[in-house]
């Protein structure tokens, strides 16, 4: 079974089997924020979007690379991801500083 460690910011490290499910999750700026139909509150309350991507499958992980071009395809649009489906821990794409095969 292929795997990758990845190393956060502040030296958590998690590793991923080719067995485990990613989903990208992403966040974006409310276009509609600026509209004078809006009021102030509204602007607050609500200023982004947040949408749940695709669960990428591990399982067929690259013959050289293993796992990680799978998860760079799932990080490079990503602002958090989960993973086993597991929303309730996100981890911010942003704060990734290595991603290692193992």
């Amino acid at each position: 079974m292929k795997s990758a460690k990845i190393t956060f910011s502040n030296n958590e490290v998690i590793t991923i089997h080719s067995d485990d499910l990613i989903r990208s999750v992403i966040v974006s700026k409310d276009l509609d924020n600026d509209k004078d139909n809006r009021t102030e509150v509204m602007k607050h309350v609500a200023p982004v979007t947040v949408g749940i991507g695709d669960t990428i499958d591990l399982s067929d992980p690259h013959i050289e690379m293993g796992v990680v071009p799978d998860l760079l395809d799932v990080f490079h649009n990503a602002d958090y991801f989960c993973f086993n489906n597991d929303p309730d821990t996100l981890y911010s794409v942003s704060s990734i500083v290595k991603i290692e095969n193992l």
